[in-house]
């Protein structure tokens, strides 16, 4: 579970807060509240918790001061913060100082709750990194250790499953719904990201980017109706996702180094 704190000088906001979100679905765990920036800041250092969702204006410490605090300690919490006004200034020192998200009162829950999936996904893709390199770790430190003991293969330390809900939700949703007009902005709400991060995540995650996937699985299957069928070339572009034949033949050519017809006739002549 994320742990997350909640700081506002308003105590019927932090009760709003706490109800305007189902909060156990989201994985994450509320382990405190604060009404003023002080407190606030004794419950982050001793609770070091993942998420932190804070007023900017409180007593005794500002929002600001306390992402300030948090940076200054180099501590792993994210924070999304709220204010009753649209002041361009707070946004842009928020940015700088690394809050993921500046929003406005009256707190929408849909806003609110986008937010915090995005918070909730990268904490979880840090958390994944952070196991992978105490693995990697061990496993370095064990192999010096003793060096004539059999160790297991260092691609095995990187089958750790570093977020693979996510990207197998997308690949899902990318293999049910090809023949569609889906692009990034469809796979990265299906990740529950902003388009720019997701498309970071996903390249980072399976070593290429979300379009050329695309590509790779239409042309894919677009490969197996052209062995398997007696589909004209438009059609097969139109089933696989493609507006334009043309265009689908010169991907295709690119791929696969022939254009759709030649391939064909040339698995007809193998076969």
């Amino acid at each position: 579970m994320i742990s997350a704190v909640l700081a506002d000088d308003e105590p019927v906001i932090v009760r709003g807060l706490k109800k305007i979100l189902d909060w156990q679905q989201l994985q994450v765990a509320l382990v405190g509240e604060a009404y003023d920036g002080a407190r606030a800041a004794e419950i982050i250092l001793q609770q070091r918790p993942h998420l932190l969702i804070s007023d900017i204006c409180m007593p005794h410490q500002t929002g600001i001061d306390l992402l300030r605090m948090i940076k200054q300690n180099n501590l792993p919490t994210k924070v999304i913060l709220l204010s009753c006004y649209q002041d361009f200034n707070y946004a842009r020192e928020a940015i700088a100082l690394g809050a993921l998200d500046y929003i406005v009162k009256p707190v929408d829950g849909i806003v609110l709750e986008q937010a915090v999936k995005r918070a909730v996904t990268m904490i979880a893709h840090e958390l994944d990194e952070e196991e992978l390199r105490d693995r990697l770790t061990s496993y370095e430190s064990s192999n010096q250790a003793a060096p004539q003991t059999a160790q297991p293969e260092p691609d095995d330390i990187f089958k750790l499953p570093i977020c693979n809900s996510d990207i197998n939700r997308v690949r899902e949703y990318v293999n049910n719904n090809y023949s569609n007009n889906i692009n990034l902005q469809n796979a990265s709400n299906v990740a529950c990201m902003n388009p720019s991060y997701f498309s970071y995540y996903f390249k980072k995650h399976t070593g290429m980017n979300f379009k050329d996937y695309l590509l790779k699985v239409r042309l894919g299957n677009a490969m197996k109706l052209l062995r398997s069928t007696n589909l004209l070339t438009y059609e097969i572009a139109e089933r696989v996702g493609f507006n334009d034949a043309k265009l689908f033949s010169e991907k295709f050519k690119d791929y696969y180094g022939n254009n759709p017809m030649k391939y064909k006739k040339d698995v007809l002549k193998i076969n």
